[in-house]
């Protein structure tokens, strides 16, 4: 990845673990969207995922895109962050309606 690469050149190793970190941190949040938005929330609808196989699919690529420069989505916790925000959108749901 040359951003991670040119930062790392102008401010050292230390940068490119920061960067490598902050992809990490955010890369379950990301796939959220794609489930929820079916993309970023920039622009919205470029990927479909309706059902779980193809949630695991994905993350599946993206490992195998980002995991050369250390950047990993754990399967289990990205479900889980999916999960739970459903559940919250279903209930807001339930509660607007009968309010």
């Amino acid at each position: 990845m040359k951003g991670i690469n040119i930062m790392s050149n102008l401010y050292g190793h230390r940068a490119r673990i920061y960067l490598i970190n902050s992809f990490s941190i955010t890369a379950a949040n990301f796939m959220k969207n794609l489930v929820f938005h079916g993309g970023p929330r920039i622009k919205p609808g470029i990927v479909v995922i309706n059902n779980i196989e193809s949630l695991v699919e994905h993350m599946s690529e993206f490992n195998n895109c980002f995991s050369n420069i250390g950047v990993t989505l754990e399967k289990c916790g990205t479900i889980v962050l999916v999960f739970v925000v459903l559940q919250l959108r279903v209930t807001f749901w339930k509660l607007s309606f009968f309010v």
